[in-house]
């Protein structure tokens, strides 16, 4: 028989993807997962398993490592490691159709840009950001362990297609009835992504630079204002930029990281257990992001600095450099 469901492929089951494919199969999207090794095996075996805050249960998706086996879907959901993206780009044009829609989900602002250059298709191209704390907690398993509240935002960019619109009013009628997890379509993506940089590039660089969680971060006062310096760097280089990110917002951004520290005072970013790993992490996509947005902001007269998360970010460096050179990785 024919399966006339909504199609999804998401890129990277990790402890994003693999929580967003399992909760739109939940809701009976037809979703396939582009994964590999002992992850791959388990889910092909078993199903992936969702489990944490938010509840328990097993997600039916497709589980494969050939992205050609797939076929054409309606939405693909890119959820790899923002320094990935660019090399996987190309591989995806097999699910790419002609009114396909593709979204980002990488923390920072510049994988839109960077898919597009290895994708084409801008105009299919979506800004998205999600609000979540998840792992891998074993092959086959996704832990949701922080922010009850999942969110994944989505919405179009400068030059969308002209059925862009169509479609995500179509992809807002699949998601209604979706189980702990919303996806708002906005208007304004860029403010919620730069906010999300805001929040992730400043939590990542004081943690690891400390090599803390974040209930230890939020609790030394010293730390805590470092957190908050950061914080609000990163609006200010936003707003050099023209994107409304006050600093009421960015109030509220430290806020959000206090209550998170509160509610789950052992969590930690994926940069720091990537670095802590000897894995290459998101530094430059996260901290090098803001400062090189600081610099182009700058070149067109709106001066703005960002000596905190540039300090962070020197600090870091060493052994991202390090971790980058260790799995054959140009230096940055």
């Amino acid at each position: 028989l024919l399966d006339d469901r909504y199609r999804v492929c998401v890129f990277g089951a990790g402890g994003v993807g693999g929580y967003i494919a399992g909760r739109l199969a939940q809701c009976g999207a037809n979703v396939s997962v582009i994964a590999r090794g002992e992850h791959l095996q388990a889910i092909q075996e078993n199903g992936l398993r969702i489990s944490g805050i938010s509840g328990e249960f097993i997600a039916s998706v497709t589980a494969t490592d050939r992205i050609g086996s797939v076929g054409e879907v309606d939405l693909v959901i890119v959820a790899c490691k923002s320094w990935q993206v660019s090399s996987i780009a190309p591989s995806l044009i097999p699910l790419v159709g002609k009114e396909t829609l593709v979204v980002t989900t990488q923390n920072g602002v510049e994988a839109p840009q960077f898919l597009s250059e290895g994708l084409g298709r801008r105009g299919q191209i979506l800004g998205g950001y999600v609000k979540i704390h998840s792992k891998v907690a074993a092959p086959g398993h996704i832990l949701h362990n922080g922010v009850p509240k999942v969110i994944f935002g989505i919405g179009p960019l400068p030059g969308a297609a002209p059925f862009v619109p169509a479609q995500l009013a179509r992809l807002a009628r699949v998601v209604e009835n979706l189980v702990g997890l919303a996806m708002p379509i906005e208007e304004d993506i860029w403010k919620s992504m730069w906010s999300k940089l805001a929040l992730i590039a400043s939590y990542s660089g004081v943690c690891t630079a400390a090599r803390c969680n974040v209930g230890e971060m939020c609790s030394t006062p010293q730390t805590a204002e470092l957190l908050r310096k950061c914080i609000h760097e990163g609006g200010a280089v936003a707003r050099a930029l023209g994107v409304n990110l006050t600093p009421e917002d960015c109030d509220r951004i430290y806020r959000d990281i206090q209550n998170v520290a509160k509610e789950h005072p052992t969590n930690t970013t994926s940069l720091m257990r990537d670095m802590l790993a000897g894995l290459p992490s998101e530094l430059d996509e996260q901290l090098g992001a803001v400062l090189r947005f600081a610099d182009s902001a700058g070149q067109t007269g709106s001066a703005v600095q960002a000596p905190t998360i540039s300090m962070l970010y020197a600090t870091l460096l060493p052994q991202e450099q390090r971790n980058r050179a260790k799995h054959g990785l140009p230096p940055l």
